[in-house]
């Protein structure tokens, strides 16, 4: 390093023409003084030098180059304008006029600095790798790739022309050649906070997270006040979900620099992982406020608000996101679900299939088109679906239970008991496998041995797979249920049941324990071992509190709205019409209000009978002095399936796989009739084809 008293005295103090020695000395000591941050020494040199020898172009040249450090870019390009005007075949001033070019933002001014410096010096690794900086500004990539492998061919040891190159590759797609560069940026330059994050984000995708978060934790560690590495580092751990770490890396980011988007959006990740839904909403529409094309801060926002049940919000949200990203299939897998929601199934199977040409190996965007295909009652399309998303992922639970059910839906017993066994790993279940210390029954010999068959989901389902009780009762062991408190005295009326336990009371000690849900799986039966066992619920139970009916006007119908009065999907009018059907006296099984005015209620025959049922055991012999039960309430629809009472059965869009079959009937129920929804949200022509039926009937 020189230091001042070593670049010798002005020549005119000794009345001499300089040497061009002694102005190399002049421009060695300006320049290392300038890199030392002796920013007042290295300008006395320079300002000596422009007097010695003002029109050189090597003087004109530095004082370019310091001028472009002290942040005067005008200048400095004047400068280095005047040093090419003498000597057009400085390479290195070509170079540097690029860089500061390219930093007004002149990119296309720069590329042509940098072929100039180039034309005359092919072998500068510098105008190689500043090239592949302009073309990336001007989107030019595969021109890039090009300039910086050119780099690291004239100059292995750069740190800058691998780093580069890696970001290229990686953005290019070819991860393993980027991550390789990017390794010997580091190896190269450890010291580097830049190489080490992006190390990191190359290896995070990759798939790589614990060495993606040992990088961004290098990078952090040799520069604190790096805002992207912190911001990375918060979103690398929200990936793993250590989202109270990640919310400290996310807050260091911040406080750096308040108006990152990706940090507001990871933190917005952050605190939807935890639970603080309304501050992750917030966060997001931060991230938005400053960047409003940010595609991924708007699909975060679309699956929060998915989350929170505001489908049409959601929508809008997945929309804007492939706006800025239309080749997004994760947000067209998104957009499938909203739309399934919303019950534009059709466009939902579109959405997906879109995804799909931009993702074929996305496995839950083939579940997604397998979900919306079953709920279009197109079975044989959604199981290829499912076997899709199961090729790409074997454990994918909520495939195998779905394509399980669309199986049982076509009547494809085997295959569909086997994939209904899946339920506990998929989420949308809602099931939990309990725990007890008797083994669980595969269907070995019971030889008088004592089994438990526990409800898991509900006493639909416990209604419907009683029908097997009786099989098992035959394989020798003595059956032990226990069920919803609502059902057990209707089912300890079971000639193969032994007791029957409200769920909740302690529990017997027993040999063997089983769902009641796996009953046919374990049985290994399917539907045509069971065939004319209708009814298989008892008939005879008898509570003396459930009275002889009164003889009601022409036909007797019990009507169950069940959830459909909550939800609003039959309005007032469409009731109306329903209970003014002539020759029908109505019974009313739902308790609380129906949604029809008193004046509807008081011009039509209906009879209460809610008040007179606490539990299934009254139900059901009330149920059966009817001539007709119309539900739309499931536990009644099994009900009265299991009693074989003539049952029309309102339903989703595509009904449940057990009141699946051929036109209108059930395979399970041959005596029910099933008139699905043609949308979720109402009855809509429901009604109508049900007066119709009625009258049908009445008119004989």
């Amino acid at each position: 390093m020189l230091t001042l008293g070593a670049v010798p005295p002005p020549p005119a103090a000794r009345g001499a023409r300089p040497t061009l020695d002694e102005i190399t000395a002049l421009l060695r000591g300006a320049n290392e003084y300038h890199l030392a941050g002796r920013v007042r020494d290295a300008e006395l040199l320079l300002e000596q030098a422009l007097q010695l020898a003002p029109e050189l172009p090597e003087v004109l040249h530095l004082a370019g180059v310091m001028a472009q450090r002290a942040g005067r870019p005008v200048e400095a390009l004047e400068y280095l304008d005047r040093a090419l005007a003498r000597y057009p075949r400085l390479a290195a001033a070509h170079t540097d006029r690029g860089d500061i070019l390219r930093g007004l933002g002149r990119a296309d001014e720069a590329l042509a600095a940098y072929r100039q410096s180039l034309a005359l010096w092919s072998g500068s690794p510098v105008a190689w790798c500043h090239l592949g900086h302009a073309l990336r500004e001007l989107r030019r990539p595969d021109e890039a790739l090009r300039a910086y492998r050119e780099a690291v061919a004239r100059d292995p040891e750069s740190a800058e022309a691998r780093l580069h190159l890696g970001i290229v590759l990686t953005s290019l797609g070819d991860h393993a050649e980027g991550l390789e560069a990017l390794e010997a940026a580091v190896r190269i330059a450890p010291e580097s906070a830049v190489a080490s994050d992006h190390l990191g984000v190359a290896l995070q995708r990759a798939g790589r997270l614990d060495e993606a978060l040992e990088a961004f934790r290098r990078a952090v560690a040799l520069d604190p006040r790096h805002p992207a590495a912190c911001c990375h580092l918060g979103a690398a751990l929200v990936e793993g979900g250590q989202y109270e770490q990640a919310a400290d890396a996310l807050q260091a980011a911040l406080a750096l620099d308040p108006d990152a988007p990706d940090a507001h959006n990871a933190m917005g990740r952050v605190r939807q992982g935890l639970g603080y839904l309304d501050q992750a909403l917030s966060a997001y529409r931060q991230a938005l406020a400053i960047r409003p094309d940010y595609a991924e801060a708007h699909l975060n926002l679309g699956a929060l608000l998915d989350e929170l049940g505001r489908p049409v919000e959601a929508l809008a949200s997945c929309r804007a996101s492939l706006t800025f990203r239309p080749d997004c299939a994760a947000a067209y897998r998104r957009m499938g679900g909203v739309l399934r929601q919303l019950d534009r199934r059709a466009e939902a199977v579109t959405a997906c299939r879109r995804a799909l040409e931009l993702a074929p190996d996305l496995a839950a965007a083939w579940t997604e088109l397998g979900d919306a295909l079953r709920e279009l009652g197109r079975f044989p399309e959604a199981i290829a679906a499912y076997d899709e998303a199961i090729a790409r992922d074997p454990a994918a639970a909520g495939a195998r239970w779905r394509r399980g059910l669309a199986h049982l839906a076509l009547g494809h017993y085997a295959a569909g008991w086997e994939g209904y066994e899946w339920r506990y790993g998929a989420a949308e279940a809602g099931l939990e496998a309990r725990a007890f210390t008797a083994p669980r029954w595969a269907g070995e010999p019971l030889a008088g041995r004592t089994i438990l068959v526990y409800a898991e989901a509900g006493p639909g389902e416990t209604l419907q797979f009683a029908r097997y009780l009786p099989l098992l009762a035959a394989r020798g062991g003595r059956v032990v249920l226990e069920c919803a408190p609502a059902l057990r005295r209707l089912l300890e009326g079971l000639p193969c049941v032994a007791q029957a336990i409200a769920a909740g009371e302690p529990l017997p000690t027993v040999d063997y324990q089983l769902p009641f849900g796996s009953l046919p799986a374990a049985l290994d039966e399917g539907l045509d071992a069971l065939a004319g066992t209708v009814p298989y619920l008892p008939t005879r139970i008898w509570s003396a509190r459930v009275p002889l009916l009164p003889p009601g006007e022409g036909l007797r119908v019990g009507l169950a709205l069940g959830a459909d009065v909550a939800g609003e999907r039959l309005s007032p009018a469409g009731l109306g019409a329903l209970l003014g059907t002539p020759g029908v006296t109505w019974y009313q099984l739902d308790a609380g209000a129906w949604p029809v005015s008193e004046g509807a209620l008081a011009a039509v025959p209906v009879h209460a009978l809610a008040p007179l049922i606490r539990d299934a055991a009254d139900a059901a012999p009330l149920l059966g002095q009817l001539d007709l039960v119309i539900t739309a309430d499931p536990v009644v629809a099994h009900l009265a399936g299991g009693l074989a009472i003539p049952a029309w059965v309102v339903t989703d869009p595509v009904p449940e796989w057990a009141f699946c079959g051929e036109g209108s009937r059930s395979a399970w129920y041959p005596e029910a009739r099933v008139f699905p929804r043609s949308r979720m949200s109402e009855w809509g022509a429901v009604v109508d084809q049900v007066r119709a039926g009625l009258l049908e009937i009445v008119r004989g």
